[in-house]
């Protein structure tokens, strides 16, 4: 695995391994959405793992889902 080279799509998000220079683990994926135009856009984020990004985007969109039935 390229660090900074590795990315996955998932639906229209892309997720990438990007590993800030920091000790910690948490914040090595991030993810971003093809509609994503910069803060303060919830269309974002960073998680530990692939896995956990597409968690973190399933309840995103659920959110967003609900935000616009109401």
């Amino acid at each position: 695995m390229k660090i900074g080279h590795t990315a996955v799509r998932y639906r229209h998000w892309t997720i990438e391994y990007r590993p800030p220079p920091i000790p910690v683990r948490s914040h090595d994926w991030q993810y971003v959405h093809d509609d994503y135009d910069g803060p303060p856009s919830p269309l974002c984020g960073t998680a530990a793992s692939v896995e956990d990004c597409k968690a973190a985007i399933d309840e995103l969109e659920l959110e967003l889902e609900l935000e616009q039935q109401s």
